[in-house]
C-alpha cells in the first residue's frame, strides 16, 4: 500500500474505534441498569423474575466482551498501519 492508501486507512480505522468507543460506553450504562435491576429485586432466588435479571446481566456482559474485543482487533490494526506509515517514511 502507498502513503495514501495508508492514510486513508489509518483515518477509517480511527473512526471505526470512536464508534466502538461509544458502543462500549453505552454497553457499559447497560450493564450498570442490568446490575442495578438485578440487585435491587427483593425477591426469592428461585424466583423466574430473579433468573431473568441474571440472564439479562449476562447477556450484558457477553455483549460487553465482544464489544471489547472488537475494540482490541481495530487497535492492533492500527498500530500495524502506523507501523508501515513509519516505514514508508524512513
Amino acid at each position: 500500500m502507498n502513503h495514501a492508501e495508508l492514510t486513508s486507512a489509518l483515518a477509517g480505522i480511527s473512526g471505526h474505534i470512536h464508534i466502538k468507543k461509544l458502543d462500549i460506553k453505552s454497553q457499559q450504562q447497560r450493564l450498570a441498569f442490568a446490575l442495578e435491576y438485578a440487585v435491587n429485586q427483593d425477591l426469592p432466588p428461585d424466583c423466574s423474575r430473579a433468573d431473568s435479571a441474571k440472564i439479562a446481566l449476562a447477556d450484558h456482559y457477553i455483549q460487553m466482551n465482544a464489544l471489547q474485543y472488537q475494540l482490541g482487533v481495530l487497535v492492533e490494526k492500527q498500530k500495524n498501519i502506523k507501523k508501515s506509515l513509519a516505514r514508508l517514511a524512513a
